[in-house]
């Protein structure tokens, strides 16, 4: 999975040939493509619109800005090759610049890309040193540092960004105008540094790497998505693997989904099965959970409705539990320095058994501060099926109510 957070593509195999067509400055091809079973699209720093329909075939088109003249696509192409059964396609302008440019722009954007890169190097040790000292500050010194440059493109929404690759020549795209259409049934596999995407229909496989970009899709039957800085969001999706940095993601539905997660947001209305792999300094909102096992470090997790069972190991953190379905079986918590609040009052019975260590322990009868030496309390209520609430817990504030 943590090789999805690197953006790389492997230029080889056969040219696909298509004819172009060309309307002032908008390009459109379409390729056919009856032995391949998944398209690839690299994307740098375009805004990129996905769609779907019944034909066998891919199109692909694109709008250059006119930069005051009429423009033409002289200078915009797509690399586009067929390899074991999957189309590759990357966006791209030829060498030599958008329409209208001259030598001196060509020389003032090599002047400008030498500086990005610079400036990129000196972020990257800016970078190296906030982490040595313990601070999160890889997308804060990205940004000035790509700013200083004074590199720009467009990101797709109006608004101009700064970029750390001065050589690309991506702002030179309209706005939301690289529109990618391929057969309904395809699998799309997407390589992302920090363009914009906007999937527009359902899809059954979808494999998304992405830098500092933003993507918005729909429904997804199988979803493998990386993200670093950047932003993601879903409606449903049935079956996830996620390996996230730093990002921003939410959801309407995931069903089943095995998550790694850093320094992340997370906002998912509801989850049937999380397996947390890991877990560090994110905030974590899920308004209706069905299960979950894993661990974190430094994490807020607060779930809202827990319908079966919670397993966590937890390290500096906090686990808020509001309510709990008719059907909630198990919360098993073991862990250290992390405050955990539980509400019982939607449970028709429970058993507590909590041990503590230097901890200040809350049940719904009683208040009592554990010393030095392991001690085990319990409360219980109700007859019949009840749930099992199991914490143990050292330097913690657990409160249960």
């Amino acid at each position: 999975m943590k090789a999805l957070l690197i953006c790389c593509l492997v230029a080889t195999g056969a040219h696909i040939q298509a004819q172009p067509k060309k309307e002032r400055n908008t390009l459109v091809k379409e390729y056919e493509v009856k032995n391949v079973k998944s398209v690839m699209v690299d994307n740098d720093q375009a805004a990129i619109t996905i769609k779907v329909w019944d034909k066998s075939t891919v199109q692909v088109s694109a709008t250059l800005r006119s930069n005051g003249h009429e423009g033409d696509t002289d200078n915009l192409d797509f690399d586009v090759r067929e390899r074991v059964g999957t189309l590759r396609i990357k966006p791209l302008l030829k060498k030599g610049g958008s329409p209208g440019r001259g030598p001196a722009d060509a020389a003032e954007a090599e002047d400008a890309a030498r500086k990005a890169r610079q400036a990129a190097a000196d972020a990257a040790e800016a970078e190296a040193a906030a982490r040595k000292a313990g601070r999160k500050a890889a997308s804060v010194s990205s940004a000035a540092g790509n700013k200083a440059a004074g590199v720009q493109y467009y990101n797709g929404s109006g608004t101009t960004v700064y970029s750390s690759s001065g050589n690309c020549g991506c702002g030179d795209f309209e706005e939301n105008s690289l529109v990618i259409t391929l057969p309904r049934s395809m699998a799309l596999e997407l390589k992302n540094k920090t363009g914009s995407i906007l999937v527009e229909d359902d899809l059954d496989v979808l494999k998304l790497t992405m830098g500092a970009g933003n993507f918005e899709g729909r429904n997804v039957k199988n979803l493998t998505l990386g993200v670093m800085s950047g932003t993601a969001s879903f409606e449903v999706v049935e079956t996830a693997d996620m390996e996230l940095h730093d990002a921003g993601f939410s959801a309407e539905r995931i069903g089943k989904w095995t998550l790694d997660t850093r320094f992340s947001r997370i906002n998912v209305e509801k989850v049937g099965d999380l397996t947390l792999d890991d877990s560090e300094s994110d905030n974590i909102d899920f308004e209706q959970l069905g299960s979950v096992k894993g661990q974190f470090l430094f994490t807020n997790l607060k779930v809202y409705k827990l319908l079966s069972t919670a397993e966590l190991i937890t390290n500096s953190g906090s686990v808020k539990i509001r309510s709990f379905g008719a059907d909630a079986g198990l919360v098993k918590l073991e862990g250290k320095f992390t405050d955990i609040d539980i509400n019982l009052r939607s449970l028709p019975g429970y058993d507590i058994a909590a041990k503590t260590v230097f901890t200040s322990l809350r049940l719904p009868g009683r208040f009592v501060e554990s010393s030095n030496t392991p001690e085990t309390y319990t409360e219980s209520k109700g007859a019949g099926q009840k749930a099992k609430i199991d914490i143990d817990c050292n330097s913690c504030n657990v409160t249960l109510k």
